[in-house]
């Protein structure tokens, strides 16, 4: 049994030189890598292993460019060109293309993979294994009796060794593996894999701003006690309350809807919650708000209709602290 550090200039005894083996190497990169293409390497301007269809649809080009894969790194000095498969079947195919690393060949080498022809093709599976390690760059339709290529689509996943790899939200990296972080370039969204799917942890589009939510006829803006009653989008499917609303005369009854949220920011589910209120005579009291649900019968989707218990009249309540998913 022993340990082993490297890279040294030498082994423990100061005189012999330290030979790193291609295994070590390779952890040691993969390790501190990313897996994806160098953004800047090639022609420049984004254009590294940028593909592109053929004119006559017979296949891709593949411009100049570096990458990262699985601890290996691999360069293309000069445009290359790979044929695509023809469909000959009846039905629609989705192809990849991808940048392949063969770790027992020795070889990197671009190719083009082949879905299955169906009403409804999905895009084939990407090897990515100790030994063959394929990287997506572009993926692109055929339809069936020999269809020209379309709906050509740019896949690249960009190195960025100083934070989270970078991509568009339509290419992102695929076999992520658990807490893998990408930042999607149209975006401007910070996602995370748990494993399963990923998760959006920042969006710049959120929170949006406060809406005004429309109240029923017979009640208004109560803003001496707080804001006037909104929402806003938390996440695309989280949203928030806010502020306090009064009937124009008189106390709020049992029952009553109060306003309606607009459609698209209506509960996927009943919303029913508690929240503040104040009774005629300036006694604070709680009141059960609740809102209906997008598909409900029973009233209307979206209204907000309040609960009060007997013998309470409360002039005016809270929206504050109401939370919900659409």
């Amino acid at each position: 049994m022993a340990w082993t550090a490297w890279p040294h200039d030498f082994l423990p005894d100061g005189v012999t030189p330290q030979e790193v083996n291609e295994g070590q190497f390779r952890w040691t990169l993969e390790a501190a890598t990313q897996h994806g293409v160098d953004r800047y390497s090639g022609g420049g301007a984004t254009d590294a292993l940028k593909a592109a269809p053929l004119a006559d649809s017979s296949g891709v080009t593949i411009q100049p460019g570096r990458a990262q894969l699985n601890g290996y790194s691999v360069e293309l000095d000069a445009q290359d060109t790979v044929s695509a498969p023809d469909n000959t079947s009846s039905l629609p195919k989705l192809y990849r293309v991808v940048v392949r690393h063969d770790v027992g060949a020795r070889t990197a080498v671009g190719a083009i993979l082949e879905g299955t022809a169906a009403s409804s093709p999905q895009l084939p599976a990407v090897t990515q294994t100790d030994t063959v390690w394929e990287l997506p760059i572009a993926r692109f339709r055929r339809n069936g009796n020999s269809g020209s290529i379309i709906d050509f689509a740019d896949d690249r996943t960009f190195l960025n060794p100083l934070g989270d790899i970078l991509c568009n939200s339509s290419a992102r990296p695929v076999n992520p593996p658990v807490g893998h972080r990408a930042y999607e370039l149209d975006t401007g969204r910070t996602i995370i894999h748990d494993g399963a799917a990923w998760a959006t942890q920042a969006d710049p589009g959120f929170p949006t701003s406060w809406t005004p939510i429309p109240l029923t006829t017979g009640y208004v803006n109560h803003t001496p006690e707080g804001h006037s009653p909104s929402y806003r989008f938390l996440s695309p499917t989280r949203v928030e309350l806010r502020g306090s609303l009064a009937r124009s005369s008189g106390a709020i009854s049992n029952n009553s809807v109060v306003a309606r949220m607009p459609s698209g920011a209506r509960p996927a589910a009943w919303t029913r919650q508690v929240v503040g209120a104040e009774l005629q005579g300036d006694t604070a009291a709680t009141i059960r708000l609740s809102i209906a649900s997008v598909n409900a019968t029973s009233f209307q989707p979206g209204e907000i209709y309040v609960g009060i218990l007997t013998g309470y009249t409360p002039e005016w309540m809270y929206l504050d602290g109401v939370f919900f998913d659409v």
